[in-house]
């Protein structure tokens, strides 16, 4: 069962860590910013293709996202990671 409360968090955090914006996430994923904001306060979930292209954009597994694991950072996740995050797929 998906944690809404911890999902919601984990994206906010993850998205801190970056030193990202809303903003910032909505014009390099294309993902409209009230969608973002809604995620983040508990509004809504990401579908999961969504989630990925977050964890993608934040270095981060979608498994952490979702609450799967504790872990954020999942070795696999950031050798795929591109340095630009300009070239994330919207």
């Amino acid at each position: 069962m998906l944690k809404k409360n911890l999902i919601s968090e984990r994206l906010r955090k993850s998205r801190e860590m970056k030193h990202l914006t809303r903003s910032q996430v909505q014009e390099k994923t294309g993902i409209p910013l009230s969608t973002l904001t809604d995620w983040e306060l508990k509004r809504n979930l990401p579908r999961l293709d969504k989630t990925g292209i977050l964890a993608e954009l934040y270095g981060v597994s979608v498994d952490y996202i979702l609450g799967r694991t504790d872990k954020p950072i999942n070795s696999e996740v950031n050798k795929e990671t591109p340095k630009d995050n300009s070239k994330i797929n919207k």
